[in-house]
């Protein structure tokens, strides 16, 4: 396990918004280093604010061919992250992907539900990925509202195995919490909940609509009480300190301040971007689901880079900086986590 860093305050938990933390000036594009890539849209859960509770899965699969084929022709990606609107852990080559990344040094991580760790975490291991996220966003039966067919022994047994898998070995293993109003309460639970599996690692974010659909902002922590909102997340980080827990958490003290309703830039039009299991590329993960509206490409059309230096991204940047916001841009509870107010 990573050594833990020793913080005197909550507040110290705050990462820096993204474009200061990876370099990123916004106008210049910059190779594309960072890629998410999602290899299924099926899942063995049934999670409230997942697009898979509106929409039925495709049942596509991104191959290990075509994602080898996609690491060829960008040999800049340094960093691989299987994300996406399904459970990356329901291929049973899964480690085939990872084998994919580390034959190329490229950083591999993935985020899970947990369920299949039993059944896949140990080769994709031995295959050398580099991160291992599990979603833990409550503590008792919440959860199971939540990620409708998780129970917390379900998920206490998978992060404990989890622990055991990746101990002594170079895989870093995290909680990825998701906060929302439903379940911002029951965070310093979650925290006690989390270190008493002995994950050492948390990251933070708030819950965020899905590309169009802004629904789900409703249910953000950019759109509750402030002074409630920020007194409950300091109360959970304070657990988090005393229990010598590792938290990345993005600034909440933005919440309520009036430059969050201003033009936002971005980190990610100038060196990131998602691919679906369809293979067709989006602006981020925020876009799990290509739309007419949030299409950038499609692989059976053009190369990855093709698409990244072709005339639509190229505009899509443009607007971005601009503040000529696409319709999924627009009121972006991720882009006011981590995104740089225009005047700023």
């Amino acid at each position: 396990m990573n050594q833990i860093k020793p913080v005197a305050h909550p507040r110290d938990f705050i990462v820096p918004n993204e474009l200061d933390r990876y370099g990123i000036t916004p106008g210049r594009a910059n190779d594309l280093t960072y890629l998410q890539v999602e290899l299924t849209d099926k899942c063995n859960l049934t999670c409230a604010s997942c697009p898979r509770a509106v929409t039925p899965s495709s049942r596509d699969i991104l191959s290990v061919a075509q994602f080898q084929d996609i690491l060829t022709s960008t040999p800049s990606i340094r960093q691989v992250s299987f994300v996406g609107s399904g459970e990356a852990f329901m291929l049973k080559n899964f480690a085939d992907y990872v084998a994919t990344c580390t034959t190329r040094d490229i950083f591999s991580s993935v985020n899970t539900n947990g369920v299949l760790i039993q059944h896949r975490l140990q080769d994709a291991v031995d295959a050398g990925l580099g991160k291992v996220a599990i979603s833990v966003d409550a503590a008792d039966e919440l959860l199971m509202q939540i990620r409708s067919g998780l129970t917390r022994e379900k998920l206490e047994e998978a992060m404990r195995l989890a622990a055991q898998i990746v101990e002594g070995t170079p895989t870093r293993l995290s909680a990825a919490v998701t906060l929302g109003k439903g379940n911002l309460h029951q965070f310093a639970q979650t925290m006690q909940f989390i270190a008493e599996t002995s994950i050492r690692e948390v990251t933070v974010e708030s819950m965020h609509h899905w590309a169009d659909d802004k629904s789900l902002n409703d249910q953000s922590l950019f759109h509750g009480d402030p002074e409630k909102t920020i007194a409950l997340i300091e109360d959970g980080l304070t657990v988090a300190q005393h229990l010598g827990l590792d938290v990345e958490i993005f600034d909440y003290t933005r919440i309520g301040d009036p430059r969050m309703q201003q033009p936002m830039h971005c980190a990610w039009p100038w060196d990131a971007t998602f691919v679906t299991c369809k293979g067709e590329v989006t602006p981020c993960c925020i876009n799990l689901e290509a739309s007419d509206s949030n299409r950038l490409g499609r692989l059976s059309d053009a190369s990855l880079p093709e698409i990244w230096q072709g005339e639509t991204y190229q505009r899509f940047r443009r607007d971005s900086f601009e503040g000529r916001d696409w319709s999924f841009c627009s009121d972006c509870v991720y882009r006011m986590e981590f995104g740089v107010p225009f005047h700023e």
